[in-house]
């Protein structure tokens, strides 16, 4: 996973937080995440927009995720029923390189 950006052309691009490629199901797939403290439904629909034109241009299925330390239960739903997996930062395994 990688912080990147990925351009739609010479002027328009979008910052991608959380970025990879993985398989799932034998199918390549893209992971976009979004990283935030504690996310809010606003954030979720900016989120959506990047997912949204990401698609227009990328032809991989795409795995929407957030990553936050808290998460509201009203913005957790809405996540989930948007179909982006949540993780809490306290699940991961980090390393050092």
């Amino acid at each position: 996973m990688t912080r990147d950006f990925i351009e739609y052309d010479e002027d328009s691009y979008d910052e991608i937080n959380i970025l990879g490629y993985g398989k799932r199901e034998d199918k390549n797939i893209m992971i976009i995440g979004e990283s935030k403290y504690q996310f809010s439904k606003k954030h979720i629909d900016q989120f959506k927009k990047v997912l949204k034109r990401v698609k227009l241009v990328k032809k991989l299925p795409i795995f929407p995720l957030f990553v936050c330390a808290v998460a509201v239960p009203k913005a957790k739903k809405y996540a989930e029923t948007e179909g982006i997996t949540i993780y809490y930062s306290h699940q991961l395994d980090l390393i050092s390189v």
